[in-house]
C-alpha cells in the first residue's frame, strides 16, 4: 500500500509540473534591448544578438509566470562598430571577463522581478509588465554603480533603460 501510495504521490506531481507551459526564448521569437543616453540627452541604443531562455507560465492564474534568459554579453549590437568595442570595455560591460547575463525572475501582477547579473554583480530588478495575447513586454531601469559599470562618466548618464521583448510562438 505504501508503494501505491508513493506511486500516486509522483504521478500528481508530475501531473501538476505538466500543467505549466513552458516556452522557449531565443532571437528568432524575442528582442532584448537597452538605451543608454548621452549627455544624458541621446538615446544610444543596441540588442544583443544571442540569448536564450524560458517563460513557464500557469494556465490556472495568467498573472504568474517565471522567465529565466541567459545572455551572450559577447553578441553586442550597437550602431556603430566603435561603439560597440567601447561598450565592452573592462570599464563598462567587460564581456572578456563577464561574457553572460542572466536574469531569472517571477511575473506577479504588473511586475516581474528577480535577480539579475551584469558585469559580474547580482542584484534585484524590477521591470514593469505589458501583457500581450502571447507574451510581454518588460521594461526598466538600472543604475550603471549598481553594477559597477564605471566608463565614460562625463559622456554617458547613469541610467541603462532595458526592454525584454518576449513573444514566444503561440502555444
Amino acid at each position: 500500500m505504501r508503494h501505491l501510495t508513493l506511486a500516486l504521490l509522483l504521478g500528481l506531481g508530475a501531473t501538476a509540473r505538466l500543467c505549466a507551459a513552458t516556452q522557449s526564448l531565443a532571437p528568432e521569437n524575442a528582442r532584448i534591448e537597452f538605451s543608454l543616453y548621452a549627455l544624458r540627452m541621446w538615446p544610444i541604443s543596441g540588442n544583443f544578438a544571442q540569448f536564450q531562455g524560458v517563460i513557464v507560465t500557469d494556465p490556472a492564474d495568467p498573472s504568474l509566470c517565471q522567465v529565466h534568459v541567459g545572455i551572450d554579453a559577447r553578441s553586442l549590437r550597437m550602431p556603430a562598430d566603435r561603439w560597440r568595442q567601447r561598450a565592452t570595455q573592462p570599464d563598462m560591460l567587460a564581456t572578456a571577463s563577464f561574457p553572460r547575463i542572466d536574469f531569472s525572475g517571477r511575473c506577479i501582477g504588473d511586475t516581474i522581478a528577480g535577480p539579475l547579473t551584469l558585469h559580474g554583480i547580482t542584484r534585484r530588478v524590477s521591470f514593469r509588465l505589458h501583457r500581450q495575447r502571447h507574451g510581454f513586454t518588460a521594461t526598466g531601469e538600472l543604475n550603471r554603480r549598481d553594477f559597477a559599470i564605471a566608463g565614460l562618466p562625463l559622456l554617458v548618464g547613469p541610467t541603462i533603460k532595458m526592454t525584454i521583448l518576449l513573444q514566444p510562438s503561440a502555444p
